[in-house]
């Protein structure tokens, strides 16, 4: 790469060897503009299973559809009010 781009192109460039780098490359194809490709394979392999996956809003929302009543805990403004209660109409 150095050859391509020259020494002293970018300054003072150092090469360093990280565990959990990822490879990503550069590519240009003849008739589109450049793309940026990332190889996730070894970044995969650090991921942790989830065992208990969020429920996805939509079958929130579903199971709210009779309730009356909604309280949420508002914890930006810890000073205020802890609890809100509002009445769905």
């Amino acid at each position: 790469m150095r050859k391509a781009l020259g020494d002293g192109e970018f300054g003072n460039h150092q090469e360093e060897q990280f565990s959990n780098a990822l490879s990503v490359n550069i590519v240009k194809k003849k008739d589109s503009p450049t793309h940026i490709c990332i190889d996730f394979w070894q970044f995969n392999k650090l991921t942790v299973f989830d065992p208990y996956p969020t429920t996805p809003a939509a079958d929130i929302f579903h199971g709210m559809k009779k309730d009356k009543y909604l309280s949420k805990i508002d914890l930006r403004r810890v000073t205020g009010r802890y609890l809100s209660v509002k009445k769905i109409s």
